[in-house]
């Protein structure tokens, strides 16, 4: 990690991409130069952490350019899963500054990152004297809130059963499967169980349909002492 100067001409790089992110869209010119200004400028190199599940949280960042990844420990395995991506515009970390609580999630630079880190002082200066930020952050976790809201609660699964055949776990891909924490189970008079670690979105439960056309999707609650025999299979 390297932090850098800005200059004017990467100050108008940083207003272009913060006009594009949840937080600062909108924002009028002058409040947005200040949200710029305000945050310290740093470049990652591919595979550097900026965040680490479980330590402690002080900064949230916004990507500028490039992409990271989001990772999360395995139950059982000891190693990650990768959950999600990020890039330009996305805001990282924020949960964590707010509340006073660990990083619930890994993330790591996929290739170099330029990004602006938010310090919690700052982040509560900004929340004083820029109300558009606030609402504009307010905003951004109610939508999370209610798209959590949207999900899917789950029937329990018979974790005692036989993991699936390796035709049945081949309908779906394994990439998909790791991100979301689902394993196909059975398909049987063409419904297709499938096994999720949480409760899903609507839309991942969709998704799963548009790759397995011509089933019915039926989704069901696995431990994850389950999910993982059955990913090993």
């Amino acid at each position: 990690m390297r932090q850098l100067d800005m200059d004017e001409k990467t100050l108008e790089m940083v207003a272009m991409t913060l006009r594009r992110s949840e937080l600062f869209e909108g924002m009028p010119e002058p409040q947005l130069l200040r949200g710029a200004k305000s945050a310290t400028l740093l470049h990652f190199t591919e595979g550097e952490v900026l965040m680490e599940e479980g330590q402690p949280a002080d900064c949230f960042y916004v990507v500028l350019t490039g992409e990271a990844v989001v990772q999360v420990a395995h139950p059982r395995r000891g190693d990650t899963i990768d959950v999600g991506r990020l890039a330009a515009g996305d805001v990282i970390g924020e949960m964590g500054p707010l509340l006073d609580e660990p990083r619930s999630a890994t993330v790591v630079a996929k290739d170099a990152i330029l990004a602006l880190q938010y310090k919690r002082e700052v982040l509560l200066s900004l929340f004083e004297h820029l109300p558009r930020f606030a609402l504009s952050m307010c905003k951004m976790l109610a939508g999370r809130l209610h798209n959590a809201s949207r999900k899917i609660p789950l029937p329990d699964h018979d974790d005692g059963a036989e993991p699936p055949p390796p035709d049945v776990l081949g309908l779906l891909p394994a990439g998909f499967c790791l991100r979301n924490r689902v394993v196909p189970l059975s398909v049987d008079d063409g419904v297709l169980q499938v096994g999720f670690m949480a409760d899903p979105s609507p839309a991942v439960v969709a998704s799963i349909g548009d790759q397995v056309p011509g089933v019915e999707v039926r989704a069901v609650r696995v431990d994850p002492a389950f999910w993982d025999r059955a990913m090993e299979g």
